[in-house]
């Protein structure tokens, strides 16, 4: 499962942009991440977790509450289950753009 996850990962990081206008409820949505390449948290997360259940790797989407050095906000990720049968948590939104996986399997 890593190889699967791992890919489709990088995938994601490396091919979505945050969308910070808000333009669109298509941000929110799989298809606005994979088919237009711009989304939020919510998008970058149903596509890790989509593209997952597609390759057989048992995902799930984790709406909730994500906090940083100053404040918190609602935030979207997924996690995954790997081969030792426990389910990690994966960021792309907070990874994407970077060449190293602070959020990958946390």
């Amino acid at each position: 499962n890593y190889s699967k996850v791992c890919a489709i990962y990088q995938y994601i990081c490396d091919h979505v942009t945050y969308d910070y206008s808000d333009s669109s409820d298509l941000q929110y949505t799989a298809y606005g991440a994979l088919i237009n390449g711009i989304s939020v948290c919510q998008g970058y997360a149903l596509s890790v977790y989509r593209l997952c259940l597609a390759s057989g790797v048992n995902a799930r989407f984790i709406g909730g509450y994500a906090y940083d050095d100053t404040a918190g906000s609602n935030h979207g990720w997924a996690i995954v289950q790997m081969d030792d049968g426990k389910y990690y948590n994966v960021d792309p939104t907070w990874d994407a753009g970077y060449s190293t996986f602070r959020y990958f399997l946390k």
